[in-house]
């Protein structure tokens, strides 16, 4: 019991002594001057943030990529360029179109 009525005791002093102090006065243009300032570092978005700033862009944006990556991955390892004859086709075939088997010296 004692306890608490020292505790009330003290928070009255405190809250007295805080009255007792002088309030400061802030300048007149303070509040104009904080205002400009506070919009000028809030820029408004641009159009590719406010388009990649929503969730639902950038959940599906990322399962784009996983899509794609998944795709890549799966071309890579499987292949469906057909039988080996036919990947020979195509590399003689890109030999002859940029005549790489052409043998051209110039001195």
């Amino acid at each position: 019991m004692n306890h608490l009525r020292d505790i009330e005791q003290e928070v009255e002093r405190t809250l007295q002594l805080a009255d007792s102090l002088d309030k400061k006065k802030a300048d007149p243009y303070f509040y104009t001057r904080l205002k400009a300032r506070m919009d000028h570092a809030v820029a408004p978005p641009s159009w590719w943030g406010a388009l990649f700033g929503k969730p639902q862009v950038k959940l599906a944006s990322l399962g784009l990529i996983v899509v794609v990556n998944a795709i890549t991955i799966y071309n890579t390892f499987h292949p469906s360029m057909g039988s080996e004859d036919s990947r020979s086709e195509q590399i003689e075939t890109l030999i002859s179109d940029y005549q790489l088997n052409i043998e051209t010296y110039t001195y």
